[in-house]
This record gives C-alpha cells, sequence and structure tokens, in this order.
C-alpha cells in the first residue's frame, strides 16, 4: 500500500468496506496490518488512498462510517470534521463524516451508567430503571420480563452487545416507569428519554422503503415526522 512494509510482526488488521446505499451489497477493498494501534495520521493516508480509488472507478461515495475509536475520531478532527460541518472533501467531492449508529447507542447507555444527564434542565436517571428493576425481577407477574441483571449491571463485555442496550431505550421499558409503583422527580423524564432514544434508533437503522412503524422507513417529504423528530433531537 501507500505507507509500504516493515518488518514487524502484525498483531491488528483494519479493514475498508465498501456496501451500496440503493443495491444490497457490500464488498470488502482494502486491508493494512499493523504492529499495534494504527497512528491516526497513517489511518488519514490510507482513508484518503482508498476513497479516491473508489471514485476514480466510478463509485460516489457518500460517506465514510465508523466507530467511536480515538483514533478514528482524531483522523476526523485532522480533516476538519465538526459538529456544525460533518464532512470532508477527497477530489472535490463532499463526504459525510457518521459514527455507526449501535455504537453511538452503546455510548449513551454507558454514559447513563456512569451517572444522571441533564437535557434542556431535566435529569436522566438510571436509577429509576435500577429502582423499577429491583422491584419488578421480585413480582410473580413481570411487568417487563426481558429486562435482567445483564442489563442493569453490565460486564466490560455484556456493554458491548447492542441488544442490551437497545432493550434498555424501548417504548416498552419507558410504559414500565411511567406505569411502575415506584416514583421519583427524574421518573418522568427518564420515561420521555427512552422514548425518545428508541425512535431515533428506529429512524437511524431504517432499512426498508416500506414499515409499518413510520420511524423505520426512509427519510422523505412523504414521511415528515422523520425530519421532525431530527430537528427535535439537534436540540439535545
Amino acid at each position: 500500500g501507500v505507507l509500504g512494509r516493515t518488518s514487524g510482526i502484525g498483531t491488528q488488521v483494519m479493514v475498508f468496506m465498501v456496501r451500496g446505499l440503493i443495491l444490497k451489497w457490500k464488498l470488502m477493498v482494502a486491508y493494512c496490518v499493523s504492529a499495534g494501534s494504527m497512528k491516526s495520521s497513517s489511518l488519514k493516508i490510507l482513508l484518503i488512498d482508498v476513497v479516491k480509488s473508489l471514485l476514480e472507478i466510478g463509485l460516489q461515495i457518500r460517506s465514510v462510517i465508523c466507530d467511536q475509536g480515538s483514533n478514528n475520531r482524531a483522523v476526523f478532527r485532522e480533516l476538519g470534521v465538526t459538529t456544525e460541518f460533518p464532512f470532508f472533501y477527497v477530489n472535490d467531492k463532499k463526504i459525510f463524516a457518521l459514527f455507526d449508529t449501535p455504537h453511538l447507542i452503546k455510548s449513551v447507555r454507558n454514559t447513563l451508567l456512569k451517572g444522571n444527564i441533564h437535557i434542556n434542565n431535566k435529569e436522566v436517571s438510571f436509577d429509576d430503571i435500577r429502582k423499577f428493576y429491583d422491584l419488578d425481577k421480585t413480582n410473580k407477574i413481570r411487568a417487563n420480563v426481558k429486562l435482567t441483571d445483564r442489563h442493569i449491571n453490565p460486564n466490560a463485555f455484556e456493554k458491548m452487545k447492542v441488544k442490551l442496550a437497545t432493550q434498555i431505550f424501548s417504548h416498552k421499558l419507558a410504559t414500565s416507569l411511567e406505569t411502575g409503583e415506584i416514583k421519583s422527580k427524574t421518573m418522568e423524564n427518564t420515561a420521555q428519554f427512552l422514548k425518545k432514544m428508541n425512535t431515533l434508533f428506529d429512524i437511524l437503522n431504517s432499512r426498508l422503503l416500506k414499515d409499518e412503524n413510520p420511524y423505520r422507513r426512509p427519510l422523505s417529504v412523504r414521511n415528515p415526522k422523520v425530519e421532525n423528530v431530527l430537528k427535535e433531537s439537534l436540540q439535545w
């Protein structure tokens, strides 16, 4: 590749994959073996080289998606990506920089586990979920049977499971909090937050042209609900 080779023993592999937005296909187009974590400066060079190569063969690259690893975030910063300008240019082509939705969902859950979140002067607390679970699991007929210890006290490996995070951010759990016996000054805020996160995940994880849930349909002029939620979420 553009960075050449060394005699070091590789311990990690950086993979670049491209997939279609309209048609369902995906293909690994490049990989690079490195001895340890790759520096952001090297990753940036590889990313630009891969994108240029794809543009040269006629592909229209719309976005680059990755997880929130420190090196990935550093590359975006070096490319000038900001909240106000979430894109960069390669050969005068605008390319949007996005973080992977499942990783974002897990990050929000992990942040909530560490402490309360304040949104527009409203406090959201994971303690509300924990107190509900502690009471619910003692009942013979449970209000939320899917909620387990793995959701409430996840270990390092369980924190990596997307399903455990999305099941926290669910309408079912939000409704359980609203109708449960335990009340607190943050309970309503927490329930509303779970509902909003559930809707956001539906929107960001949509994959079908037609779906019973309007929030799982594509963004379009015929489905203004999606755009309205996205605009409201910018105020968080």
